[in-house]
């Protein structure tokens, strides 16, 4: 459900001709999010957490650092 309505307002947006946007939600609410923003901080992944090892199990990557 909420991968399907970040979907609707990505395509409203774009309809709107908004550009360079992601679509989040900020107090319940969806918003647009300047790329520029969101891009500014970078997330680091925990690369031997169990998280990270569904991933790699699941697409078949191999274990590279």
């Amino acid at each position: 459900m909420y991968l399907g309505r970040l979907a609707y307002h990505a395509v409203h947006g774009a309809m709107a001709g908004k550009t360079k946007f992601v679509v989040g939600m900020v107090n319940n609410k969806y918003v647009y999010l300047p790329m520029t923003e969101v891009t500014k901080k970078r997330k680091k992944v925990d690369l031997e957490g169990e998280f990270w090892f569904s991933v790699l199990q699941s697409t078949g990557q191999p274990f590279i650092i």
